[in-house]
């Protein structure tokens, strides 16, 4: 069994928000770049397909240490839309 630390933490779906929301995936950076957070985004994804959504939104703050290269390359796209500083991404569930 894997020994490491993290937590995901997911807004899920509301009449007033209609797509998940990502708030956060931390993987402690002992453990980091190891395909942890990888992982994590499949068993969410799939998860988000079992309650029937079709994308799934989260964003990052741009800079050194940010999660942006990993979102990206993942298929989350940016909206265009900047929500209290943070770039915001949307991933398209097939």
């Amino acid at each position: 069994m894997a020994n490491w630390s993290g937590f995901v933490m997911v807004a899920l779906t509301t009449d007033a928000h209609p797509e998940p929301y990502l708030w956060r995936l931390l993987i402690d950076r002992m453990h980091q770049r190891r395909g942890i957070g990888t992982a994590t985004l499949d068993l969410l994804v799939e998860q988000c397909r079992v309650w029937g959504d079709r994308t799934l939104i989260t964003s990052w703050e741009p800079g050194k240490g940010s999660p942006e290269a990993m979102y990206t390359r993942y298929g989350f796209a940016p909206t265009r839309n900047i929500v209290d500083g943070e770039t915001e991404g949307r991933l398209t569930i097939e």
